[in-house]
């Protein structure tokens, strides 16, 4: 399903800007109740802080598309049902209203840069 297809460039795309966003952080920005565990290179720090909080992020992960989506996880039934006109990406969620009285060109033209950003993120990740 294309739908499917769409929605899973876009959220890889998020999470692969928030991760390049956190790999540049990490080199400055360090908690104190995490010092000990400090890395210079933050490929490393999956090793460092061990299998358990890796597990934590997975099952917070899940959780979370499980939550987001009501069950529908798959590609046969994602966008069926209540879901069916949902448009891929779209949350409904725009808490600095970046969209909010723009023309649908421009709404278009943000979608497109936040793809290609995407793109860049998921290559550099």
């Amino acid at each position: 399903d294309i739908k499917w297809l769409q929605e899973s460039e876009i959220k890889h795309g998020r999470v692969a800007m928030l991760a390049s966003a956190g790999f540049i952080a990490s080199q400055f920005v360090n908690f104190p109740m995490y010092s000990s565990m400090h890395v210079d290179d933050s490929n490393m720090a999956p090793t460092v802080v061990g299998i358990s909080a890796m597990l934590q992020i997975v099952c917070a992960a899940g959780v979370e598309e499980w939550r987001t989506y009501k069950g529908q996880v798959t590609m046969e039934d994602m966008f069926t049902g209540d879901m069916a006109d949902r448009t891929p990406g779209d949350f409904g969620f725009d808490p600095m209203g970046q969209l909010k009285g723009k023309s649908e060109a421009a709404v278009n033209e943000m979608k497109l840069k936040e793809i290609k950003n995407g793109r860049l993120a998921m290559l550099a990740i």
